[in-house]
C-alpha cells in the first residue's frame, strides 16, 4: 500500500516539476513585459494560474498513474496512451517559454492549438484504458487549457 502512494505522488509530482520549471521562465523581465500587454475583459488575475495549473497537474498526474496501473505500464496497453501524455506534457511545458521568453503571441497560440489536440487524444486513449483516468484528465484540463486558447488568442489580436 505504502509503495502504491509514492507511485501516485510520482506521478502527481512529474508534472508539477515541469510546470514548476516553466514558472521559473516568468518570473524574468519578460513578466513585466506580460503587464503591458493589452488585455481581454475576461483575462483573470495572475494569482489564479498557480493554483490552477497545480491542480492540474495534479489530476494529470493520478490520471497517468492509473492508466499506467491498469494498463499495465509501458508493457501492456497503456504503452500508447503514455506515450501520448509525455508529448502532451512536452507540449504543455513548451509553451511558457515561447509566450514569456521569445514573446511570440502567434506561435504560443499555434503550440497550444497542438496541445489542445493531443490533450483530446490523450483523453480518449485514457478514457480507453480506464474511464476514470479519461475524465479526470480530460475534462478539466480540456476546459482549462480551452479558456488559455481564447485568452493566448486575445492577447495575440490585441498587441
Amino acid at each position: 500500500m505504502i509503495w502504491k502512494i509514492i507511485q501516485i505522488l510520482i506521478a502527481c509530482i512529474i508534472p508539477n516539476i515541469g510546470g514548476f520549471v516553466g514558472s521559473l521562465f516568468t518570473k524574468t523581465d519578460s513578466y513585466s513585459w506580460y503587464g503591458e500587454l493589452n488585455k481581454p475583459a475576461f483575462n483573470p488575475p495572475t494569482w489564479l494560474f498557480f493554483p490552477a495549473w497545480t491542480i492540474l497537474y495534479i489530476l494529470m498526474g493520478y490520471a497517468s498513474y492509473r492508466v499506467w496501473y491498469i494498463g499495465g505500464g509501458f508493457n501492456g496497453k497503456a504503452k500508447i496512451p503514455l506515450i501520448s501524455y509525455i508529448i502532451q506534457l512536452i507540449l504543455n511545458w513548451c509553451w511558457t517559454p515561447i509566450f514569456f521568453i521569445l514573446m511570440e503571441l502567434g506561435w504560443a497560440f499555434v503550440e497550444i492549438v497542438a496541445l489542445w489536440v493531443v490533450i483530446i487524444i490523450t483523453a480518449i486513449l485514457f478514457y480507453r484504458v480506464d474511464k476514470i483516468a479519461g475524465i479526470v484528465f480530460g475534462v478539466p484540463y480540456l476546459a482549462w487549457v480551452t479558456f488559455a486558447s481564447i485568452l493566448n488568442f486575445s492577447l495575440w489580436q490585441l498587441n
